[in-house]
């Protein structure tokens, strides 16, 4: 029976897909409506994406104890209130506004020592956090079990899925086909949800991919499984303008500096229309041309540093005024990444999936 709903979820995000095909941004249309009256205020908001604290972490991806607490200390101190995925989800769709100083502080996997000494220093600065959890771990060395979920989303602390094994979302397994690949993102997302909402007895907001990576199939997932957010590692800050299915989260890792983390709270998002190839769909060829137009009147597209594949090179179209990369990429999930070094600074990336035939 689980096998046949997975089946049927699956086809018809496939049919979604299908559908969704020539679009000049994907997921565009599938946008919460805002609310036309009254109109809400242009927010920005940063969010940021931890795994864990340790005081002399051996793990890239955990941050010093100090450091932590320095950061935490900065936002109480630049006035910044936290926010929750549910909140920020209500602000795209035009039901309610934000905090002028928003930021949403979330941490992946549900390492043990988020229970232990995050969360109390995050208390003492009056914030909180979204968990984002791999239900397959829960429990399990290192790792927070239920026990310690009920209690933290007792004491404030949002829950999301971090999926139900942390699985690439948009890497086929050896020897799988495309409809089994598909069949099995589909469990990856609704199995957590299912899970915590039994635990937690509320409704999930959000999930974070892992590794960041995602493609229009898992958004439309997403979608189907009834998440209201779809959170990647993408660089950049979000706002009213920025796509519920992939927002961006800036990732802190051990040596961040304090400094590069003030950097990004005064960062704004880049603003980029008619992206040619559209945001998720899967490419089958290496050698690839993208294409857009930036919105943003301080940013002069020639002046943008660009991160890509292999031989990226940037230049403007004399004829269109597009943005025009030209790069190789690697089988995989590739990160395309600009910066704007301007006042303010602006950045924007996002991921692009080849599957060379």
């Amino acid at each position: 029976m689980v096998n046949k709903r997975i089946a049927l979820i699956a086809a018809i995000v496939a049919v979604a897909v299908l559908a969704g095909c020539g679009r000049g941004e994907p997921g565009a249309s599938d946008r919460p409506a805002r609310a036309e009256k009254p109109a809400l205020p242009s927010r920005i908001v940063h969010v940021f994406c931890y795994h864990g604290i340790e005081p002399e972490p051996d793990n890239f991806y955990f941050n010093r104890t100090a450091d932590f607490t320095q950061q935490m200390q900065t936002l109480a101190e630049e006035g910044f209130e936290s926010i929750t995925c549910k909140q920020l989800a209500d602000y795209l769709s035009g039901e309610q506004d934000l905090p002028e100083k928003s930021v949403l502080l979330s941490f992946d996997d549900g390492n043990l020592c988020v229970y232990e000494k995050a969360c109390p220093i995050m208390e003492q600065y009056g914030f909180r956090a979204t968990l984002f959890l791999i239900t397959g771990s829960m429990g399990g060395e290192a790792h927070m079990g239920w026990q310690h979920i009920r209690d933290l989303h007792a004491r404030g602390y949002e829950i999301g899925a971090h999926t139900l094994t942390h699985a690439n979302l948009t890497k086929p397994a050896e020897g799988q086909s495309l409809e089994e690949h598909q069949a099995a993102v589909v469990e990856e997302l609704t199995a957590p949800k299912e899970k915590i909402e039994q635990m937690i007895g509320e409704p999930v907001v959000a999930v974070a991919y892992p590794y960041g990576n995602y493609d229009e199939f898992v958004m439309s997932a997403v979608r189907e499984a009834g998440y209201r957010l779809g959170f990647s590692i993408d660089r950049g800050a979000v706002d009213e303008q920025s796509n519920p299915w992939r927002l961006p989260r800036q990732m802190v890792v051990r040596d961040n500096s304090l400094t590069t983390f003030k950097r990004w709270l005064a960062q704004e998002p880049l603003h980029l229309a008619g992206l040619s190839p559209p945001i998720g769909e899967v490419l089958s060829q290496t050698d690839v041309e993208i294409r857009a137009r930036v919105l943003d009147e301080d940013v002069n597209p020639s002046a943008l540093a660009v991160e890509a594949g292999k031989d990226t090179k940037l230049s403007v179209s004399e004829q269109t005024d597009e943005l025009v990369i030209t790069t190789r990429l690697s089988e995989g999930a590739n990160s395309i990444r600009l910066q704007h070094a301007g006042s303010p600074s602006r950045e924007r990336s996002w991921v692009i999936v080849c599957r060379p035939s």
